[in-house]
């Protein structure tokens, strides 16, 4: 059942913005949900063993990233 949630919850996700006359279609994850943080924070939760020359300081949503030696 949780899965199916997921699942419904990351699929079809359309937000439309008007500004100024400029229209654009974005896809995601919607700013500002309750379950978006919880998502980002899964999906970055392992980068900093993406690369050993690099290292990785992450707090809450942001993340530096410096290249050692």
């Amino acid at each position: 059942i949780v899965l199916d949630w997921f699942i419904s919850y990351l699929s079809n996700r359309v937000n439309y913005i008007s500004n100024a006359g400029i229209n654009s279609i974005t896809v995601g994850i919607p700013q500002g949900s309750n379950i978006g943080s919880h998502l980002f924070i899964l999906y970055i939760n392992d980068i900093e063993k993406s690369s050993p020359t690099l290292k990785f300081i992450s707090f809450a949503d942001g993340t530096t990233v410096y290249l050692k030696g």
